[in-house]
């Protein structure tokens, strides 16, 4: 019984895989900050696939349920739920948060379920309509069932009200936990080899999964109409199914010299450091955690005004220029102002500091175990 009451409390975290994108990042980082305060972290996966795997800390244990589509799930998911019973089940990504609620429902454990959602449901889910149109209708019924459904943004969760008609008082926003490692050590990390010709170079970065949401089209032809900027270059971070075409459309521009397709690089912050500004073109997003990871380094931001995290995290253009979506002659007149009058690396710190990790993860521990939400450092 007393090797029993000693055994640490077990928190489970749901994906679909580790692959390249925000989300997997910023539960990844979650699961590395509970498993520094002492609890058991399990990292329950459909598939153990992806870049981030290889960055699992040795203390979480990825349970691997084996399975190529995250539908497929269900069942190993109910096998582990009734076989380990974690005090909390946090998911993340419409279709896993699906197959999370679902999956507790049939189980019948005292488990605690979590969705956190990262991206605004109104504009859709899933790789097709017919599969989004599923998990719209699922996550209708499901999502009530949920002991919290987590919002990154103040935006996302009005989203989420208006999408899924829940009552306000069941969403909670806690931002992402970004910067639960030391982005200034990062920072000054040398560039990978095959990037270090750029040390002392001018350039402009952009990061995020290469789709047709981030619109990095826009931001090639805005690239392409800069002045005066021909030793600039443009390296983009991240790979995926638009990588093709938009290497297609660089040559197409004459940018094929000027702009470095860099794929996933486990270290942004030592490019990040290094530019000249980061640049987001998307035209949909939660809360862009990239753009708090640029300014944690003092790299100035230039971003599309798009639903729902830029203008929250900017403070409405106080710490960045926000630009229309796909206008590349305005996302070029921005750039070209913030490269002549960059914002002051200061006044970055002074923002950043509104998304202490400590704080959020305070918070997030408070929904996963249903304790009182902390008073200490108000706000998301």
């Amino acid at each position: 019984m007393r090797a029993e009451a000693q055994r640490p409390t077990r928190l489970a975290l749901f994906l679909p895989g580790l692959h390249g994108g925000g989300a997997e990042r910023v539960m990844l980082n979650l699961a590395s900050e509970l498993s520094a305060r002492g609890f058991a972290v399990d990292l329950v996966l459909a598939a153990a696939v992806g870049p981030y795997l290889e960055t699992v800390p040795a203390d979480i244990r990825v349970v691997d349920l084996g399975c190529r589509r995250t539908v497929t799930a269900l069942l190993p998911l109910i096998g582990y739920l009734r076989r380990e019973r974690p005090e909390a089940l946090y998911a993340a990504i419409d279709h896993a948060n699906v197959v999370a609620l679902l999956a507790a429902a049939i189980a019948r454990t005292a488990t605690r379920v979590i969705v956190s959602v990262h991206s605004p449901l109104s504009t859709g889910s899933g790789a097709t309509q017919t599969r989004g149109n599923i998990v719209m209708h699922l996550a209708r019924w499901l999502y009530r069932r949920a002991a919290r459904v987590v919002a990154v943004s103040e935006g996302i969760k009005r989203d989420v009200v208006a999408t899924l008609g829940l009552a306000p008082s069941q969403v909670e926003v806690i931002h992402n936990a970004v910067l639960t490692t030391d982005p200034t050590r990062r920072g000054r990390a040398p560039l990978d080899p095959d990037l270090a010709d750029l040390e002392g170079r001018p350039f402009i970065v952009t990061a995020g999964r290469l789709t047709t949401c981030k619109d990095m089209t826009t931001l090639l032809r805005g690239f392409a109409r800069l002045h005066g900027s021909s030793d600039l270059q443009l390296v983009v971070l991240g790979d995926g199914p638009e990588r093709a075409a938009l290497e297609r459309s660089a040559a197409e521009l004459g940018l094929s010299d000027r702009v470095r397709f860099a794929g996933f690089r486990s270290n942004p912050f030592a490019l990040f450091a290094r530019a000249r500004m980061f640049v987001l073109s998307s035209r949909r997003e939660g809360l862009p955690t990239v753009l708090i990871e640029a300014m944690a380094v003092g790299c100035p931001v230039v971003s599309t005004d798009c639903p729902h995290g830029p203008r929250e995290i900017l403070a409405d253009g106080r710490y960045g220029t926000l630009v229309p979506m796909a206008d590349p002659v305005a996302l070029a007149g921005a750039i070209e102002t913030m490269l002549a009058q960059p914002t002051p690396a200061d006044r970055l710190t002074e923002r950043i500091a509104d998304f202490a990790t400590e704080r959020l993860v305070e918070r997030h521990l408070a929904v996963l175990l249903g304790r009182p939400r902390p008073t200490v450092g108000a706000g998301p």
